[in-house]
């Protein structure tokens, strides 16, 4: 694996922390009139995570984009919906799930 490559995956592992992160803080202040501002802020950070992810996936066979593709999905018909309690359970328990798995992946 070329340094390139090894940068990129250091980069996309600190995405991912932040972006576990905040998903922790958009629903730690229930009522927050923030939150949709905070959460179009969380999904520029999913596309740029998929943007890496896209270029290393020939390396990780078991990280696979249709995953998430499929958790924001999930997330637009809960926006759509208006259904706070379901987004907030994607984000916490597919979502956040999903990326911790990846993480686990690039760190070994």
């Amino acid at each position: 694996m070329d340094q390139q490559i090894s940068e990129i995956i250091g980069t996309i592992i600190e995405l991912i922390a932040n972006v576990e992160k905040r998903i922790d803080d958009i629903f730690s202040n229930t009522g927050d009139s923030a939150r949709f501002e905070r959460i179009a802020d969380l999904l520029d950070d999913l596309q740029a995570l998929s943007e890496g992810i896209d270029v290393i996936r020939d390396y990780y066979k078991e990280i696979d984009l249709m995953e998430l593709l499929e958790k924001l999905d999930m997330l637009k018909r809960a926006l759509d919906d208006s259904d706070d309690l379901l987004l907030e359970d994607i984000m916490r328990y597919e979502l956040k799930d999903l990326l911790v798995y990846w993480k686990q992946i690039l760190q070994n």
